[in-house]
Order: C-alpha cells, then structure tokens, then sequence
C-alpha cells in the first residue's frame, strides 16, 4: 500500500499497542518511519506537542495525529491521503495506548 505522505509512529520499547501498531502497518505493507523514544528522549517532547500527553503510540499520517492503537482513526487517516489500495473496515480495532 502507498501512502502519499511519510507515515511516523512515536513508540516505545516496552509498549504493547505500539507493536501492534508496528504489525499492523507491515501486514498491511505500509512502510512507515519508527521513531523510538527509549533511543531518543528528546522526542517525548514531540509527542506531548502532537498529542497533548505523553502517551504512545503517537501515529502521524500527514496532518492527521492519532494517539493509541486506534485502527479505525488510522484507516480514516490514510483514506484522506491517497491509499492505493482500500483497507478492510473489519480491521477496524481499537487499545489504549500506554503512559
């Protein structure tokens, strides 16, 4: 699946929703860009800007911020920017992401 603009997701190592938020994009062959606040602090300032919260997942699709494994805001998202190919509304499947 393409996606017109980069794809960015604010995780952490630990965090259970941001993995499966990680498998999701890649069973769903969309390529994405991983920015791991374990590896760099200086990002969870970033996450707090986009998010109101430290709290990830923080997924980024264009100017689109979705907070959590949230499938059904992701699908929305990438269907407003030019998704190639559609996406199953059964995959529509939402978890809080963690603090």
């Amino acid at each position: 699946m393409t996606v017109s603009s980069p794809v960015e997701i604010y995780t952490r190592s630990t965090c259970a929703p941001c993995k499966m938020m990680k498998a999701y994009m890649t069973n769903k062959n969309i390529d994405y860009i991983e920015k791991d606040v374990d590896s760099d602090p200086s990002l969870i300032e970033k996450v707090v800007e986009l998010s109101g919260r430290m709290m990830v997942p923080v997924t980024v699709v264009g100017e689109k911020v979705i907070s959590g494994f949230n499938i059904g805001a992701l699908v929305s998202a990438l269907e407003g920017t030019s998704v190639d190919a559609p996406i199953d509304p059964s995959d529509a499947l939402a978890c809080e992401g963690c603090q």
